[in-house]
């Protein structure tokens, strides 16, 4: 393997199935800084639930599935934070998308960035996005996805049943 140069200070990685190599991570990179973004289990299963992932996460189409694979995250996450040293900042995207500066500063501070206005307007980016949001990445944050588990609470008992699990 390569070493990266001396000047890349910093790895950002947003994969959602990182969490399976914080191991990993913690041995090569033993002064990584972990920026956990959690998010309501119910909007954020709906969200899975509601895209056409591959087949490779088969677990995306089942909302028991989804239930049983968060519940395993959690652990992971959980124990991950318990055995690794290393500093892992909690970012929630609800307190986000209401409050953007605040976590934007507190983010900025904990990776050792320094603050700059820009980050606010980061929908005014021209950067290559490639994501299946990458129409929302060119949006401003909105409160609409915040709660959106409501509009189909009949059918997600998987996910509310996560949730009283908790």
């Amino acid at each position: 393997g390569q070493r990266a140069p001396e000047a890349v200070l910093k790895v950002v990685d947003k994969q959602p199935l990182n969490f399976w190599h914080l191991g990993l991570v913690a041995m090569a990179f033993p002064n990584a800084r972990i920026v956990h973004c959690t998010r309501d289990i119910r909007d954020c299963g709906l969200s899975i639930f509601t895209q056409n992932f591959n087949t490779t996460q088969n677990w995306s189409t089942d909302l028991d599935d989804i239930a049983f694979y968060w519940q395993g995250y959690k652990k992971l996450m959980e124990h991950f934070k318990q055995v690794s040293g290393l500093p892992i900042l909690e970012v929630n995207y609800e307190e986000t998308v209401s409050e953007l500066e605040w976590q934007s500063r507190r983010l900025l501070d904990f990776v050792g960035l320094p603050w700059d206005e820009c980050v606010l307007n980061f929908h005014q980016s021209q950067r290559a996005v490639q994501t299946p949001s990458r129409w929302q990445v060119r949006q401003p944050l909105y409160q609409s996805s915040k709660a959106r588990w409501r509009n189909y609470e009949s059918y997600l008992a998987p996910l509310m049943n996560a949730v009283e699990a908790q």
